[in-house]
């Protein structure tokens, strides 16, 4: 681990040499992962060539964190959960003339759900910490998946046609990544 100072912000970096073509910046819990080709020898440039952008970022990061303080978090069983996805994906999906297949719920690392190519539904069981709102945002956003794959401008025209406010839900959902993980997750 090496430190780098961007902008205002002190943070450490830690390179990974890895057999692919192109360098990736990963930034994970207020730090940054530096996947580089075996090739490259000058990690603190690429750093220095991205810097507004690893700015933007950390800074948006620190900020959540900090309004994160302020949660208090739901405390709902799975099975709850499970009952409340349901009705709302049901809903959701006539409101937006799609059909899914399965609903699953298990614990996920980095994601609040996914939609398969089959239009199966998964979604992370951290969801039963969140209000219902948000709830019902992550599961608008899966289906919204089954009608547009790639998160472009359709994809969000879709989701802003019942959720207006997706911006502010995507802010609050990270918001609640970090509550939740202020308290050690499950």
């Amino acid at each position: 681990m090496r430190n780098i100072r961007i902008g205002d912000i002190e943070t450490a970096y830690e390179v990974i040499r890895r057999p692919v073509k192109h360098p990736r910046i990963e930034l994970r819990d207020g730090g940054i992962k530096l996947i580089l080709p075996h090739s490259c020898d000058d990690p603190e440039g690429i750093l220095r060539r991205h810097e507004a952008w690893i700015h933007r970022k950390l800074s948006y990061i620190r900020d959540a964190r900090r309004e994160a303080e302020g949660i208090s978090l739901e405390d709902r069983s799975v099975d709850e959960l499970r009952e409340l996805i349901e009705g709302l994906a049901a809903e959701l999906a006539g409101r937006l003339g799609v059909e899914y297949g399965r609903i699953t719920l298990r614990t996920m690392r980095t994601k609040w759900g996914s939609c398969s190519s089959r239009g199966n539904l998964n979604f992370n069981t951290l969801l039963r910490h969140l209000p219902d709102e948000l709830v019902e945002y992550v599961v608008l956003h899966e289906l919204a998946h089954l009608v547009e794959r790639k998160h472009n401008r359709d994809y969000w025209r879709i989701v802003s046609s019942v959720n207006p406010a997706h911006e502010r839900m995507e802010h609050l959902l990270s918001v609640y990544w970090f509550a939740i993980n202020r308290d050690g997750g499950e």
